[in-house]
């Protein structure tokens, strides 16, 4: 493979690469409120469920304390459904480090490819350069010593 192709293909993989991390960043930041809005699920589900209890206790109106221990339930079973959702980031958040991890193997894997077929090509150039070199030196001097040259 020539090192055009070979650079050309780098550029996708390192464009997937970016890519991929973008989607990783965001699967994360997904993640990190649906964990986040479960805590305050659970939270504002406690202190309906710890209000509820206060008001028994303080003399209030049976009504508010049973309203608010149904909502802080709810709030809580709310709360704990939202680990589906949870465990759906983690799996995609999962899946994209994979798939970033495999991506940036390949980039290095190429990267390294690249420049191998790069020297090779130099080292071609660079020969062909020196045997006109030569052939331009061995015109310039006289047949005798050219050829004494030539067997060295």
């Amino acid at each position: 493979m020539q090192s055009r192709d070979l650079a050309q293909l780098l550029l996708l993989v390192k464009t997937q690469v970016t890519q991929v991390a973008g989607e990783l960043r965001i699967a994360r930041q997904q993640l990190q409120r649906a964990v986040h809005l479960r805590q305050q699920l659970n939270d504002f589900g406690s202190e309906y469920l710890v209000s509820a209890l206060d008001g028994n206790r303080s003399g209030r109106l049976v009504s508010f304390a049973r309203d608010a221990q149904a909502f802080g339930q709810r709030l809580q079973g709310t709360a704990s459904q939202q680990t589906e959702a949870i465990g759906s980031h983690q799996e995609r958040v999962r899946v994209l480090q994979q798939r970033l991890q495999d991506l940036q193997q390949r980039s290095e894997g190429l990267d390294k490819q690249h420049a191998k077929v790069l020297r090779a090509e130099q080292r071609i150039v660079q020969r062909r350069l020196d045997a006109e070199l030569e052939d331009v030196i061995n015109a310039r001097l006289p047949p005798p010593l050219a050829q004494k040259l030539r067997h060295r």
